[in-house]
């Protein structure tokens, strides 16, 4: 995986895993069909990860990397349009000022502790989310420093 793979590896499990932990809850809160939006939102990213997860132990040189790294930014960027486009602005209009601030916060808060990789097999939803992704986040933690600091071999094409 390129260094710009591996970035956005850990961008979208930092921030997928932050979603289901803070945002989903609040959505089933929030919405009458809350449980439903939430199901299909971690539907989608659990198909990102299983995606990413494979990427994760491919070389760019690869026989199928590139057809699954665009099959995997296909679904994220149709997973991102939705959120962007019809259930955020909704949920957005459901919450007070101070609820929303707070919901960035505690987003803010999970950043630090949710794991860098994809782990498909994980729980997806709190508690047990939170717990599986402290006890993930050290070995992926190393993993990225090793990709970080030793030549793997994965950024030449």
């Amino acid at each position: 995986m390129t260094t710009k793979s591996s970035g956005i590896l850990r961008n979208v499990a930092v921030h997928s895993a932050c979603e289901e932990i803070n945002l989903y809850p609040a959505f089933e809160r929030h919405f009458t069909n809350g449980k439903e939006i939430a199901d299909h939102s971690r539907e989608e990213h659990l198909q990102v990860k299983k995606d990413l997860y494979k990427l994760d132990s491919m070389k760019v040189t690869d026989n199928g990397y590139h057809e699954l790294f665009g099959k995997m930014l296909k679904e994220l960027v149709h997973h991102i349009d939705e959120e962007e486009s019809d259930f955020l602005p909704k949920f957005k209009e459901t919450i007070s000022q101070n609820e929303l601030e707070s919901l960035g916060a505690s987003f803010a808060k999970t950043r630090v502790t949710a794991p860098t990789h994809p782990h498909p097999s994980a729980p997806d939803k709190p508690p047990a989310e939170s717990l599986a992704g402290m006890t993930a986040l050290p070995l992926d933690k190393t993993r990225d420093a090793v990709r970080d600091f030793v030549d793997t071999g994965r950024d030449k094409l």
